[in-house]
């Protein structure tokens, strides 16, 4: 029992360790959140028409890059969270770059498979959810958070993006995944 309880004080603590975009909160419902974000530099991969069962090749991609695989040999932070951005031409896997204020501050990638841009999410709808960010749950929030936005009217500009904060190694009731779309 003390190992259970140790290990999961471990996976909390090691989850809170990494920085993440600052974001405004404007309103909240229950597990739904409204959140205004300012710009953010970001480095990601992409693939077209991809699939979720790329993600471990992606953040492969992009691990590689802030471990040092870059023009300056240069070791980035790790930050949460990990998103992922469907839209109808391609699959993204983004970074968030939070210790860099122009993208020019940062080494250049040796692949071209992974690009620096910022990005502006602006105004957001959210749902937070526990245990895995499968398929399957995945598609059960997104219809919880379809049916708020149609509820209240929210006009959607953009495409579903799944966030992941924690290591893999993380009890799945500890686990802390949100399912976010840009709004008006």
């Amino acid at each position: 029992m003390q190992h259970l309880i140790f290990i999961c004080l471990f996976s909390i603590m090691i989850s809170e360790k990494y920085n993440e975009p600052y974001f405004e909160l404007i309103q909240k419902n229950k597990n739904v959140e409204i959140r205004q974000y300012g710009e953010n530099i970001i480095a990601k991969t992409s693939l077209k028409n991809g699939d979720i069962n790329q993600n471990s090749s992606m953040f492969r991609t992009l691990a590689d890059y802030i471990f040092g695989n870059n023009t300056q040999s240069k070791k980035i932070p790790m930050t949460t969270p990990v998103m992922t951005r469907y839209d109808d031409e391609s699959y993204d896997m983004i970074f968030f770059m939070l210790d860099t204020k122009e993208i020019e501050d940062l080494p250049e990638p040796v692949t071209k498979d992974v690009i620096i841009e910022k990005v502006f999410l602006n105004k957001v709808v959210v749902i937070k959810f526990s245990w895995w960010a499968s398929e399957k749950n995945i598609a059960k929030y997104n219809s919880i958070l379809k049916k708020y936005i149609n509820d209240n009217n929210l006009e959607v500009t953009s495409g579903l993006m799944v966030a992941q904060y924690d290591p893999p190694f993380t009890l799945p009731n500890f686990r802390r995944n949100e399912l976010m779309y840009q709004i008006k």
